[in-house]
């Protein structure tokens, strides 16, 4: 029963960080729109598979939290170190997978060797080169890599 409350609480953590910090990137629109670098319908906080209506903040707070909430459960599930990595390294192993997606990170080598092996600081270190979206350089994913970077590395002070 410990293990299982250790466990909780350092998901609640992580994701404490992770999901104001993805609202922030992403932003969060009410109403369908046309995204930009992925050329698909999202709404809310960049949800794309779900049905294309208004929604209240409300609505989309929620899907974002369960929507991270998920990934943290897939990239732990991929990288079950991750389970004990400081909230802060989590928490960006967990917006990487909200934005590039669990498919990409698998095939990056080094990003997927470091979160695999827990080298933390590799990961940490990675992160500003997931700065394209659809093969190219994408100036704000930088600065969003830049400053995950900032918060991953503070969890390894």
């Amino acid at each position: 029963m410990a293990r299982k409350g250790i466990v909780a609480a350092a998901a609640a953590a992580a994701l404490a960080i992770a999901v104001p910090f993805g609202v922030k990137w992403e932003g969060t629109v009410l109403t369908p729109y046309w995204d930009r670098f992925g050329k698909v319908w999202t709404v809310c906080t960049g949800e794309t598979a779900v049905e294309m209506r208004p929604y209240t903040m409300t609505e989309c707070m929620e899907m974002h939290e369960a929507r991270v909430g998920q990934g943290y459960a897939r990239v732990v599930a991929a990288f079950p170190r991750l389970a004990s990595a400081p909230p802060e390294v989590a928490a960006m192993a967990v917006d990487l997978e909200y934005n590039a997606g669990l498919g990409s990170i698998l095939r990056a080598k080094n990003t997927s060797a470091a979160l695999r092996d827990g080298r933390w600081r590799d990961f940490c270190n990675l992160l500003p080169s997931w700065s394209k979206s659809g093969g190219s350089f994408v100036p704000g994913l930088l600065n969003r890599r830049k400053e995950a970077q900032v918060i991953c590395l503070r969890g390894l002070r």
